[in-house]
């Protein structure tokens, strides 16, 4: 039996930002909206904080399982996560964990010679319910915004991703800070070979292998509709056993209101 998996990426902007008329609590209400309007099975969100952030958002989706670990220390900034959301009724949620992006991935708090902040990815291994023969990973992060150490966290992220699943079915969200087609893009969708079998093992990006357009904005990225050219910095991969049924940007907003200065990415999976 074939499965179809809705997938969402949304940077939903740290509550501690200085966003005056887009502030978190003039908005919040909003990005539990734009959940609900595609309620996806799998939810992979950046900058949520750990406190009044991330209970709102457990309290408001309370049939979603909440995974997630902050970033660093106990600071403003450290207590950013990137964590994963998975609609209990839909799947089972068997294992997981969170890596940082570095050289010592299990150190928490470590990060790149370079880099602002410690980076995550947080990862879940899920068994469907529908289809119980059926695992699927689903990985979330948030990359840096220093160009020259984004190649190495997305090689970085490969190996793991590559070392955890052994080449299973597998779905990656996330804010990379960087636009497709540049180089940790390409290291993230070069093919590597699968210690299960020797085949190829590589991730595809979901909305060129829909076929279907990016919606009406250029990009994902747009401080709160300041920016006329918005970039595509958010993106979701996946294993080529999936077939990708339409992959979308949402670019709602209430009268100038918006839910974050990212859209949120949206994707409708297929796996046989």
């Amino acid at each position: 039996m074939g499965l179809i998996v809705r997938v969402m990426s949304f940077n939903i902007r740290t509550i501690t930002a200085r966003d005056y008329r887009h502030a978190w609590d003039l908005r919040k209400h909003l990005v539990i909206e734009r959940v609900r309007a595609f309620d996806p099975d799998f939810l992979g969100m950046q900058e949520c904080q750990e406190g009044e952030q991330e209970q709102f958002i457990r309290q408001q989706l309370p049939d979603y399982e909440f995974f997630g670990v902050r970033r660093g220390d106990d600071s403003r900034t450290g207590r950013e996560m990137a964590p994963l959301l998975i609609r209990k009724s839909a799947f089972e949620l068997l294992d997981g964990g969170t890596f940082w992006l570095s050289k010592t991935p299990e150190e928490q708090g470590s990060k790149l010679l370079g880099a602002v902040f410690p980076r995550t990815a947080t990862w879940a291994r899920l068994r469907s319910r529908v289809n119980p023969a059926r695992t699927i990973f689903f990985f979330n992060t948030h990359f840096d915004y220093i160009p020259l150490i984004l190649p190495q966290a997305a090689e970085i992220l490969r190996e793991r991703i590559h070392a955890i699943t052994s080449g299973m079915p597998t779905v990656l969200t996330g804010d990379f800070n960087t636009p497709t087609g540049g180089g940790a893009y390409r290291r993230l969708t070069e093919a590597v070979d699968s210690r299960k079998d020797d085949s190829e093992f590589r991730l595809i990006d979901v909305s060129i292998d829909s076929g279907t357009t990016s919606g009406s904005p250029a990009g994902t990225i747009h401080k709160f509709g300041m920016l006329n050219r918005p970039l595509i910095i958010d993106w979701i991969l996946a294993s080529t056993q999936f077939t990708a049924v339409t992959a979308l940007i949402d670019d709602y907003n209430d009268d100038g209101l918006y839910p974050s200065d990212h859209y949120p990415v949206i994707a409708t999976l297929a796996l046989p």
